[in-house]
């Protein structure tokens, strides 16, 4: 019996302590955007047009902060497919807005496509305000739309359970 309770609680706090309590995940659909995908509050919108050499393409992000700690969702959609090759240079701008450098990469699928997925170290701020960063992101494409899922934040402040249910909850329309 003890060897039972000893398997369980670490199992018990492990569950408890994965997910914040301060978080308060739930399901956000964009208007338009073919998706939905649980956020940790009502998620702020903004948009920009995104140049990259498929051509410009409106980027629409909907994202939530929770501290110093952002989950982002987003989708551009392109006038034809753009090349695979696209996720490169868009993963590559990402980092640099970190001024970081990829730590890990790997594909996925979500969905029935192939998508891809990286974690980055770099740095938030600058000067005395800077501190380490870390960015959790999958990128990928279908048909003409381009679809971005980013969590960034100071390293070490969010629970990797956290992350992971933001990031694998993604569901397209």
């Amino acid at each position: 019996m003890r060897a039972k309770r000893q398997l369980f609680l670490p199992a018990f706090v492990s569950m408890v302590l994965g997910c914040s309590p301060a978080l308060d995940w739930r399901e956000y659909r964009p208007p338009a955007g073919g998706f939905s995908i649980l956020l940790p509050q009502k998620p702020g919108q903004a948009e920009r047009d995104l140049s990259t050499p498929a051509g410009t393409a409106r980027m629409r992000m909907y994202s939530a902060r929770v501290g110093a700690h952002v989950f982002a969702a987003g989708y551009a959609d392109f006038a034809a497919p753009p090349p695979p090759a696209l996720i490169d240079g868009l993963r590559d701008a990402l980092v640099r807005n970190i001024g970081g450098k990829v730590d890990s990469e790997r594909a996925i699928v979500i969905g029935a496509g192939p998508a891809r997925e990286f974690t980055a170290a770099g740095t938030l701020g600058q000067g005395k305000d800077a501190q380490p960063a870390r960015m959790h992101a999958r990128l990928f494409i279908r048909e003409r739309r381009y679809f971005q899922l980013v969590s960034l934040g100071p390293a070490g402040v969010m629970a990797e359970t956290d992350i992971e249910l933001f990031l694998g909850s993604f569901k397209a329309d």
